[in-house]
């Protein structure tokens, strides 16, 4: 087997799944998720939630508006002030200065009928679930939505449902799957990879 490739630095090698959720018969954004599972990186292994909803979900549910939840907080900085901070939805709201909360996850897989992740934040519980996932593909991408360019590679399933719940209750909004069954506003990314093409550019503190 011939060797195609070697690229360095790696500086995440994981999951990050996604849920964007819309107001029914709006494009406006109720909820947007995106949780992080690191199987590798500098700063070492960990789960990492950082959610942001609006204020009718607040209201209902007591959550802040925008939060970071974490078993790694160091690795919680690192992906925060690299790459979450410029993901549409939480640009420019000084996520990567936003301390973490300590959480516990675990991981409920079910095939392609159901991935769960639950979040434990205390007394509080927040649950993410994707439904009937759709195909798979393998997605290359050059990431330049920050200061710094990366190449990413990540394992896509877009999924027919997104739910979330905090200690049992969904959230209000639905999932929008504008192109059939490639793609949706929830989906799962495995084997996700962000390579630094210029490693001597990120600050020391990352």
């Amino acid at each position: 087997m011939a060797l195609l490739d070697k690229r360095r630095p790696v500086l995440f090698a994981g999951e990050n799944h996604l849920i964007t959720l819309y107001r029914s018969g709006s494009d406006a954004v109720m909820v947007w998720t995106s949780c992080w599972h690191c199987t590798y990186s500098e700063h070492g292994e960990g789960t990492v939630l950082v959610m942001r909803i609006d204020q009718e979900a607040t209201s209902r549910h007591a959550l802040p508006l925008l939060a970071v939840y974490a078993d790694n907080p160091a690795l919680a900085h690192m992906i925060t002030a690299r790459f979450n901070q410029y993901f549409d939805g939480f640009r420019d709201l000084g996520l990567e200065a936003l301390a973490p909360q300590s959480a516990q996850f675990i991981q409920y897989p079910n095939g392609r009928r159901s991935h769960r992740i639950v979040c434990t934040i205390g007394t509080q519980v927040i649950e993410l679930v994707w439904e009937d996932m759709f195909d798979a593909a393998l997605e290359l991408f050059y990431n330049t939505s920050g200061p710094i360019a990366y190449d990413v590679s990540a394992v896509i399933c877009p999924c027919a449902r997104g739910i979330v719940l905090v200690n049992g209750t969904p959230l209000p909004g639905e999932t929008r799957v504008p192109a059939g069954d490639s793609a949706s506003s929830a989906f799962l990314a495995f084997s996700e990879t962000w390579i630094g093409t210029q490693p001597e550019s990120a600050p020391a503190s990352w």
